[in-house]
């Protein structure tokens, strides 16, 4: 989510902030993850100006910390990539560094999976939205051993990720917005 504009040092940023972690049967099925990110992004570009990732995997956190105030990158970070499919109108291509590798990530909105008549509407606890499919490709995704990524974005102006769903070998994932 965001949660501020301001500077860091000299210069705009955005604070986006991000938590994941899966439970119970997610992380015995499919993956155990619990990271939260704290990314302060430059509101023009998207692109990251400072990264905080701390994995709370195996008892100790372990922090991660990616200063581009000096030298900027031309690369997004996870966070900010979501940030900027929202914002670019549900197609294009960006380059995301996860570590020392660069992936380009391509998205596109597709048809929705019903007819015109009845748009994709999609009931979470949060509310229901009209939303807007983007699918998404890149290699980062099938080395991650990820396919069919698809995001609902919300059709109104907030543009907000819905749903998230995706294919692993183990079977279908999928994450609503809770609130």
């Amino acid at each position: 989510h965001t949660v501020s504009r301001g500077k860091i040092g000299d210069v705009d940023a955005v604070e986006l902030r991000s938590r994941i972690k899966t439970l119970e049967f997610v992380s015995a099925a499919f993956y155990m993850i619990d990271e939260s990110r704290t990314v302060f992004a430059s509101p023009d570009s998207g692109l990251p100006l400072y990264v905080s990732r701390t994995q709370n995997i195996g008892g100790i956190p372990k922090e991660a910390i990616q200063n581009h105030l000096a030298a900027p990158t031309s690369n997004f970070d996870l966070l900010t990539l979501i940030y900027k499919i929202r914002n670019s109108g549900g197609s294009g291509t960006f380059n995301l560094q996860d570590g020392e590798k660069v992936y380009a990530v391509t998205f596109q909105t597709v048809a929705n999976e019903r007819p015109k008549s009845d748009p994709d509407r999609i009931k979470t606890d949060a509310g229901e939205f009209e939303t807007s499919i983007v699918s998404v490709q890149s290699d980062y995704l099938t080395e991650n051993g990820l396919k069919d990524l698809r995001i609902n974005f919300s059709s109104d102006e907030a543009r907000l990720p819905v749903s998230i769903r995706f294919k692993t070998a183990k079977g279908e994932f999928r994450a609503n917005l809770a609130s």
